[in-house]
């Protein structure tokens, strides 16, 4: 022992280490607590899922309450020990009920550490989505695939997923573009709406998928330029503010992005995937598509109702919310569903006093072919 230094106040600096290690623990809740309460009244975040989120981390705060009991328990223990220079000495006079006190403290401990550790790692997925989630909000629109494009003899296509439309889209200062997706025979992405489609555009009989290299070697409309995705990735790394809303047809969205993950990991956090069914949720999330709106045209009806949309929004991470115009119309269904706390999206809009109706009930953004920006309608 370093002289003048008494058994006195080396009990007082294990006192303070005990104290202080679970008060560590209690302050990053309270700092998570103060994040959670800034993004829900700013409407960043699910309410359900906080309240969800938060019955969990309440069970880890009474796992350090009781934590701090114990140690205040094994703090009287020590102190009524005479203390020792040698360690072996010193535990000769520790009694049962302080090991078990120990072995005890440290079981409370591990799901506190084990949630600690879940929180930290869930905080910057939870960031990145709130980011989105303004930035939508702030713009107001998703480019419904890629938007309207006027050919060179003045007539207006929609759906054409093509390059030009694309980059009228980031042109004209939208961020966030839906574009369509299927696979060609070689396991890449194109983008289109439908083989059906590309083939009478093309003026070809047939059926199918074809390579990447056949669905490049045509036009759309016979003007203008296909896009696969390698296209898209390119453009995507040239103009890191443009987001992209995948739209996967049929059974196709884990298969689809499972050659998303392969071929673009670092684009990631950049694709905002639909999903369509509440099942297809766990698959994408795993493949570190974070990034996730549940578009509910395609699901039963079961899964659509606002009762189990608030089941759902209560336990999964989500952008936002999806809906078909017609439900806007249902005034029961739609406040029903915006009192669960996600932001909406309604596809698919053009018609501008119609806007204006849904931004003025709380729609966050809208779908559309047309070209607008959000201050049009402030």
């Amino acid at each position: 022992m370093k002289q003048g230094e008494s058994p006195q106040s080396k009990r007082h600096y294990t006192a303070l280490f005990l104290l202080l290690m679970p008060l560590f623990f209690i302050v990053i809740w309270i700092r998570y607590y103060l994040v959670v309460f800034f993004n829900l009244i700013q409407r960043e975040v699910s309410f359900g899922f906080v309240l969800s989120l938060s019955g969990r981390i309440l069970l880890i705060s009474a796992c350090l309450s009781l934590i701090t009991t114990f140690l205040f328990y094994l703090l009287r223990e020590l102190v009524s020990v005479t203390w020792h220079i040698q360690f072996r000495s010193h535990l000769l006079h520790f009694n049962l009920r302080t090991v078990l006190i120990i072995l005890i403290t440290v079981l409370c401990l591990i799901p506190s550490v084990k949630g600690f550790m879940h929180w930290h790692k869930l905080h910057p997925i939870m960031q990145g989505i709130n980011r989105v989630q303004a930035s939508l909000a702030s713009d107001g629109f998703i480019m419904h695939a890629c938007g309207k494009i006027t050919d060179e003899n003045g007539k207006v296509h929609t759906r054409t997923n093509s390059y030009e439309a694309f980059m009228h889209c980031i042109e004209n200062d939208h961020r966030f573009i839906e574009l369509d997706m299927l696979p060609t025979s070689d396991q890449k992405l194109a983008c289109l709406h439908g083989w059906k489609r590309w083939y009478d555009r093309n003026g070809i009989k047939g059926s199918g998928q074809v390579t990447t290299e056949e669905f490049l070697a045509g036009s759309i409309a016979g003007q203008f330029t296909p896009m696969s995705m390698d296209d898209v990735a390119a453009i995507m790394r040239e103009h890191p503010e443009v987001y992209i809303i995948t739209d996967m047809k049929k059974s196709a969205v884990i298969p689809n992005c499972q050659i998303l993950a392969r071929l673009y990991p670092d684009l990631k956090d950049r694709f905002i995937v639909q999903i369509y069914h509440a099942d297809e949720y766990e698959a994408i999330y795993e493949m570190g598509f974070h990034n996730i709106i549940y578009t509910l045209y395609r699901a039963t009806s079961e899964e659509r109702s606002a009762a189990e949309l608030k089941t759902f929004c209560s336990s999964h991470l989500l952008v936002g919310l999806t809906l078909h115009r017609k439900w806007f119309s249902d005034e029961a269904y739609f406040n029903a569903v915006w009192e669960i706390g996600t932001p909406l999206y309604i596809h698919t809009i053009d018609d501008q006093e119609k806007m204006l109706r849904m931004f003025a009930n709380g729609v966050d953004a809208i779908y559309t072919n047309e070209i607008f920006n959000r201050g049009d309608f402030s």
